[in-house]
């Protein structure tokens, strides 16, 4: 896998910025990103209400919605539109293998941190927003090294499927997805979906919590979950 660091020198909602300098929008790393739907953005700044005034007013923003009410950050849906937007857009949505660990927006630009299978992915992404005259530095570029240990105790099955759920929205705060549409792509049932997610997570729990040696059977079947053994 090859991971890149860079910025776009196209400002998104520069109005916005001009009022509130020192805002930062932060990606939702679980939204599926689609070019005609809203956007979930976390927004980090002293001066919210500010922000949502700018927001309300400015001519490339065709709605913004609070999603949650927590005083700092706080989760908006913002819809774009205009020419300003196509920048981000393009980057978000003309690489289908491109994954987006990162993307920030704020005053002086797009800060993303992207993941791909290979660089010849990466140079397609860049070639697509160099055709539309998007500027893009990048800070670095590099090949994550082999690691036997990678899928982190998964099997193949279990590590495909957990990725494609996160590349989907599957948990997404406003989930994009469901099991059905999961199965189809995966070619399977929704029950194997559901049963394979399931093993995942709870050998990925195992792991975070390292409980070698320890009985944290989370769930079983003829228990529930959250029930221990008696």
């Amino acid at each position: 896998m090859i991971t890149a660091r860079g910025t776009l020198s196209d400002t998104v909602c520069e109005e916005v910025f001009e009022h509130v300098p020192d805002l930062e929008l932060h990606l939702e790393p679980s939204h599926c990103v689609t070019a005609d739907s809203p956007l979930l953005f976390w927004a980090e700044t002293d001066f919210l209400k500010r922000f949502e005034a700018a927001a309300a007013t400015d001519a490339h923003i065709r709605e913004i919605t609070a999603v949650s009410s927590s005083a700092q950050p706080r989760l908006y849906a913002i819809n774009f539109q205009g020419d300003e937007a196509t920048p981000l857009f393009t980057l978000l949505c003309s690489e289908p293998m491109v994954m987006f660990l990162t993307v920030t927006l704020t005053a002086a630009g797009c800060e993303f941190c992207v993941r791909a299978p290979d660089k010849a992915t990466i140079a397609r992404l860049h070639d697509t927003l160099t055709e539309q005259h998007i500027h893009v530095d990048y800070q670095s570029l590099y090949k994550e090294a082999a690691d036997p240990t990678r899928n982190m105790g998964l099997t193949d099955e279990q590590y495909e499927a957990l990725i494609l759920a996160y590349q989907r929205g599957y948990f997404a705060v406003l989930r994009q997805t469901d099991l059905d549409e999961l199965a189809a792509e995966l070619d399977i049932t929704g029950q194997a979906v559901s049963e394979r997610l399931r093993r995942a997570l709870r050998v990925l729990l195992e792991r975070v919590t390292d409980t070698t040696g320890q009985d944290h059977d989370l769930y079983q079947p003829d228990r529930g979950p959250g029930r221990r053994k008696e």
